[in-house]
């Protein structure tokens, strides 16, 4: 519900694939040019382990929020080192907020 209301508040693309597929999820960032991207540390790891993910241009995102399970710090490394996204606020018991800085 917070990702609707805030993409409609922004004037945002809101983009809700109906199942997930790293490769169709990864398409749809670089095809629309994502700058937000929410998911939880399962998904975001299984994205970066897709055979495309380092093929991709994912340069539009500025921002990626994990949560809903604990947060390892290994992807908070890996996030930050593949894309270039350093770490803006983290808690790896709880969630955490990358941000392009």
């Amino acid at each position: 519900m917070v990702a609707v209301l805030g993409a409609l508040t922004n004037s945002a693309t809101l983009i809700l694939p109906e199942v997930f597929e790293p490769g169709l999820v990864l398409d749809m960032c670089e095809r629309e040019r994502s700058t937000v991207m929410g998911r939880v540390p399962t998904v975001l790891i299984t994205m970066m382990e897709h055979p495309e993910f380092s093929m991709r241009n994912l340069g539009s995102l500025k921002t990626i929020g994990g949560g809903g399970a604990s947060v390892p710090t290994t992807l908070v490394g890996n996030i930050e080192q593949t894309l270039g996204i350093e770490t803006s606020g983290s808690d790896a018991t709880i969630s955490v907020l990358l941000s392009v800085t």
